[in-house]
């Protein structure tokens, strides 16, 4: 008895099963149900109902049950150990318009739209600022009619080493994906931006949880989530034909053209984007503040990122020169407006770099001298201070010694170089005094072994150089700093010295920052502990 009751129950439950399939492959003809359903008051997507799941809370859910009545339907849908059961109440005379009643015991009138409908009511809504510490964004996604075989990608800045970071999502049989990956704040985002990708340019924040619909057939993509709205919003005007047409060009710095003139024609560029925005918003008067403020801080940091990229056409090595003063003024304008938090434009990540980078160079001398980089370790530690006077000294002393080296690589006569080095003649004379003080030489001496240490200190000093120029938040210093310090680990493709190490420290506070560099310090530590054949 016992065992033909385990046998009917296995015949049940397969019965069940086979009833449920049966259901899921009639579904495209049970109708009023197919498709996606809105929130007519909000405009926001909220059930999805497809071959073989639906689309309900941001993700994808199975059907269990279905029943089917007249003007009425009761679903059930499972994921997992989870279930939900929504309730549907069709109007008398229109099939895309019906009740819901939502597991949450919500009552909602819905209506079926082929496409999003357009968003109404205000959106006041600011983006989110973490504070710099890593997080994550989940992304789900559904590629309809697409025979795809390669995966679904997600790059994102990397804001410690300038480069992309890219994650990949395999697309399963039906056509759907899943991934994880993290964010370190409200950051850019490129989404399959492949051969077979659907291309989007898009911002995420950190703990946001996307649902991706992509209809290749119609090429229709629309989103679901709390940020759907603004995921809508930016993927329609990417696809605005004037803007569309527009955003393939990008302006190279041209070497025939004054600052002046290179200036203008971006300042002419940036206001032409500005007026096709200006032509959107008057057509789709509702768009939400995000909408507005990503646009048009991505159009400022395009246009700064131009900028700056015309310092690799300006005279380097010897005898360098620098912009003139209403370019720098405009630039340094342009700094002062970043778009806030620093991750969320990628151009703000290469306008910093060669921002900051080129007031480094002004700074910056192309040599390090060891005896110069104790007086001024031992000036900083107060065991042999230096005036102000002799601070200067130092850097003049460098200045000279530089154009002198950089004048004879680049072929320069004597006549030359001296009159560049006239500046700091008596910087020069009066530092080589002092180099030569007996007590001075006796110093030196007794702090030689921490000539490698400074060295090393002064490669990483001389990309922080600007900041006695140009003001910086301390969030955005730390974060300098700490690229600063990981690009010095990479370059050598080894740990940092002890000293080194307690140096980044005394600068750096920031535990996300901090843990940036003590985790990629742990990394290389345990490459060099390992046995190589070939080292």
């Amino acid at each position: 008895m016992k065992k033909f009751f385990t046998l009917f129950t296995c015949i049940f439950m397969l019965s069940i099963r086979l009833e449920a399939q049966v259901q899921l492959s009639n579904l495209p003809v049970q109708q009023p149900i197919h498709g996606c359903w809105y929130n007519p008051d909000t405009q926001e997507w909220l059930l999805g109902f497809f071959k073989n799941f639906a689309i309900y809370e941001d993700d994808i859910w199975l059907y269990q049950s279905m029943n089917i009545r007249k003007g009425k339907v009761e679903i059930t849908l499972e994921k997992g150990n989870e279930s939900r059961m929504i309730k549907l109440k069709f109007d008398n005379k229109q099939d895309s318009i019906c009740t819901a009643i939502l597991p949450d015991k919500r009552q909602l009138k819905l209506t079926r739209h082929s496409t999003q409908p357009e968003f109404k009511c205000k959106d006041h809504r600011t983006f989110i600022d973490n504070g710099y510490y890593i997080d994550s964004v989940t992304l789900i996604g559904y590629l309809q009619h697409t025979e795809r075989t390669s995966p679904f990608s997600i790059s994102i800045p990397n804001f410690y080493t300038d480069e992309e970071d890219t994650y990949y999502a395999d697309i399963d049989s039906q056509g759907c994906f899943r991934i994880t990956f993290p964010v370190i704040n409200t950051t850019s985002v490129f989404l399959d931006w492949g051969k077979e990708g659907i291309h989007i340019y898009d911002v995420v924040e950190p703990g946001e949880k996307i649902f991706l619909y992509h209809d290749y057939a119609t090429n229709r993509t629309q989103f679901m989530g709390k940020n759907a709205r603004l995921h809508t919003e930016l993927r329609n005007y990417a696809l605005y034909p004037p803007n569309k047409e527009y955003s393939i060009y990008v302006p190279y710095y041209d070497k025939t053209l004054s600052h002046e003139e290179f200036m203008q024609k971006l300042k002419d560029i940036y206001q032409t984007k500005v007026n096709i925005l200006k032509g959107y918003t008057d057509k789709y008067p509702s768009l939400s503040d995000r909408f507005m403020q990503y646009i048009q801080s991505g159009y400022t940091m395009d246009l700064a990122s131009y900028l700056m990229q015309r310092r690799f056409a300006l005279r380097r090595g010897f005898n360098k020169d620098f912009f003139d003063k209403p370019y720098a003024d405009y630039v340094d304008s342009l700094y002062n407006r970043l778009p806030q938090p620093y991750t969320l434009q990628r151009n703000t990540n290469s306008f910093l770099r060669d921002y900051l980078g080129y007031y480094n160079s002004i700074f910056s001398t192309a040599i390090t001298l060891g005896n110069i980089e104790v007086l001024r370790y031992l000036d900083q530690k107060q065991i042999h201070p230096l005036n102000k006077q002799q601070k200067e000294d130092l850097l003049a002393y460098e200045h000279a010694i530089d154009f002198s080296i950089l004048g004879k690589h680049y072929g320069k006569d004597s006549l030359e170089i001296d009159s560049l080095a006239l500046p700091y003649k008596e910087g020069m004379l009066r530092t080589n005094e002092l180099l030569n003080d007996s007590s001075i030489l006796h110093l030196c001496q007794q702090y030689q072994s921490l000539i490698p240490f400074l060295m090393n200190k002064k490669e990483i000093d001389d990309q922080l150089i600007c900041f006695e120029q140009v003001k910086a938040s301390p969030i955005l210093k730390e974060w300098i700093v700490t690229k600063a310090f990981y690009n010095n680990m990479e370059y050598k493709r080894k740990e940092l010295d002890e000293k080194i190490l307690e140096y980044f420290k005394q600068l750096v506070t920031h535990q996300e920052f901090r843990s940036t560099i003590m985790n990629r310090q742990e990394t290389y530590i345990a490459l060099s502990k390992q046995e190589m054949n070939y080292p």
